[in-house]
Parts: C-alpha cells; structure tokens; sequence
C-alpha cells in the first residue's frame, strides 16, 4: 500500500511539473550545532532554461502583451521570510546568494502581498552557462535557529522559456515552498523524518501546479 501511495504521487509529481518551469523544493533539513539547516533543491522542467543573457534584455513581459527590459535582471529565485534567519550559501556552481529584508522579485509579481520587510529573504542568482532542462540543480541552503517547517512559504522566480513561440521570453513565476517556521503552531511542525520529506516535497511540487506563470508573447 505504502509503495502504491508513493508511485501514485511521484506521477502527480510529474504531470504537476509538465506546467511549471523552476520548482525550488526542500530536499532535506538538519541539525548543526544549535542551528538548523533547509537544503533545497531547483527543479527546471524541460520547457525551462537557465539563461542569464536572455533574462537581461528586452525580454521580460510588459504593458500591452509587450517585451521590456528586465527589471530586476538576470536568472534568479527568492525564497521568502526566513524567521530566526542565520545564514545562506549555495555550493551549486554558477549560483550565488544574496539576502533582503525587501526580496528581489520579477517585475510581474506584487511581492508585497506575501514578503514581510521584517523578515529575510534570500534571493539566489544564476550567472552561469545555459542550462535547457529537465535539470535538478542541488547545493542551496538557507540556515536558522528554529527546527520547525512552514509547508506555506513563498518562492518566486525568473528564467527564460524554451520551446514554441515564446521560446527565449522571461518567464516570471510565483508559488509556494516550505520555509523555516517560528513555531510549530505556525507551519508544518518539527522536521519531519525521511519517509515524510519524500512525501512533502512530492506535496510540494504539486502545490506548484497553482504557479500563476506570467508570460509574454512575441
């Protein structure tokens, strides 16, 4: 039965991914002395690349259906309101990392609905050679003082779409992604033990089917 469960949502998994473009996910979390460390992952689909030439020029959306400048530049995602915030780096080559109180966000996105000023954010920013998915990119970590997850956070992203006539438009997606909670009243609870982070971040992925993808058409 348990087998069944977990092939029945890898499936989900897919077809969820099949309509997105970069996915970030909670792999895995850890103790490290007194704190704790959230390692993610990037999921990028196979409609997807990381571009950074593309994503700094006219090819963002704008007014009218039209392309403009990208404003914020560049292939990026920010994960949001870090509570108990200590730490980010990232070991995955090309990427760096970079943290906000106000997060980067792509230009189509209204950050302000979800990102705190009093919370960190950490923005990680790809700079890179071109990468056409399917692709998973590992080596991202955020660390903080508080073991609980929050499966309710916030993520948003910008890459540069790879297949028919939108081929090489910024894509700007916004979703969700667990996150450091400040208590276990306010998120997902203590980290979960290994046979449940398998099933989370399947449960993430598919709460990425509801990404709100923002497009421009040529």
């Amino acid at each position: 039965m348990k087998k069944s469960v977990l092939l029945l949502a890898a499936l989900l998994v897919w077809a969820a991914m099949a309509n997105a473009s970069m996915i970030p996910a909670l792999a895995s979390e850890g103790a490290v002395g007194g704190n704790f460390t959230f390692n993610y992952s990037l999921y990028v689909t196979d409609v997807e690349q990381l571009n950074p030439t593309q994503s700094d020029s006219v090819t963002c959306p704008g007014a009218g259906n039209t392309l403009v400048l990208c404003n914020p530049a560049g292939t990026f995602f920010t994960i949001y309101d870090i509570p108990d915030f200590i730490s980010a780096s990232v070991s995955a080559a090309g990427w760096s990392e970079s943290t906000q109180l106000v997060g980067t966000t792509p230009s189509t996105i209204n950050g302000s609905s979800f990102d705190s000023p009093s919370a960190e954010n950490v923005t990680f920013t790809y700079t890179g050679p071109v990468v056409s998915g399917p692709a998973t990119v590992t080596g991202f970590q955020i660390v903080s003082s508080t073991p609980y997850v929050n499966d309710d956070g916030n993520f948003a992203g910008q890459g540069t779409n790879n297949v028919g006539i939108d081929a090489g438009t910024t894509d700007q997606d916004v979703g969700s992604v667990p996150v450091p909670s400040a208590s276990a009243s306010t998120g997902g609870g203590p980290a979960p033990e290994p046979d449940s982070k398998v099933l989370m971040g399947m449960g993430l992925i598919l709460a990425a089917a509801a990404i709100r993808r923002r497009r421009a058409r040529t």
